[in-house]
């Protein structure tokens, strides 16, 4: 699915990414862990092509990933989602409608997103709060709502920045079950985290150090 060669990126003289050249299949669940810093936000940002200043190429699919910001947010938009760290919501929208923005800008029929936002909101049992906005919500259902909202477009690559960090263990492994089931339907998930319980789920382990992409296991 996603293919980097001699993927470099830097700031001034600091090379933040140096020389990554991998390939990362469909069906897994994938972890990538590093110091503060290493890269490992910076990584996502190529690979959900929000970040088009790099060197070197990036393929997705068996195509060259555009460096043309309108041309990576359209495939972005119909393939890939991306769980930020800082879970940002809308705070003018609820729950349901922070969950719905995607499908709605996807064009999806009003009745297709009342279900497909239904079942998300059963599935993480936030019925309690679809009606809410995020100033009332805690940490960690502001981060379960932003699972929610880039499940919601059934895409085929999720890219997680510690997606499970304000959630406890039921939740995390709520999660975890929930991203295990996209693996098995040729889904790849990319995760950014610390979390000794989500790496120990993952199918391989990575780390970024001094700009190299390494496999821990």
């Amino acid at each position: 699915m996603i293919k980097l060669e001699q993927l470099s990126k830097h700031f001034s003289h600091l090379y933040i990414l140096d020389d990554i050249t991998i390939e990362l299949k469909e069906g897994a669940i994938l972890a990538i862990n590093g110091l503060s810093g290493s890269g490992k936000t910076t990584l996502l940002r190529i690979l959900a092509g929000l970040d088009c200043h790099y060197h070197g190429d990036y393929y997705f699919l068996g195509n060259s990933f555009p460096k043309k910001r309108s041309l990576a947010a359209a495939i972005r938009q119909r393939y890939i989602s991306l769980i930020p760290q800082d879970y940002p919501l809308l705070l003018d929208q609820t729950v349901f409608d922070n969950i719905a923005l995607p499908l709605k800008l996807k064009g999806e029929s009003k009745e297709g997103i009342a279900k497909t936002v239904a079942a998300w909101i059963e599935w993480f049992h936030l019925e309690k709060i679809k009606h809410q906005f995020p100033s009332e919500l805690s940490g960690g259902q502001r981060q379960l709502v932003c699972i929610s909202r880039a499940l919601a477009t059934n895409p085929r690559l999720i890219l997680a920045d510690e997606p499970t960090s304000a959630l406890d263990q039921e939740k995390e492994e709520l999660v975890l079950q929930t991203f295990r089931q996209f693996r098995q339907k040729g889904g790849l998930v990319i995760i950014s985290t610390h979390s000794p319980f989500v790496k120990k789920a993952c199918d391989q382990e990575y780390r970024i150090e001094k700009g190299k992409l390494l496999v821990n296991r």
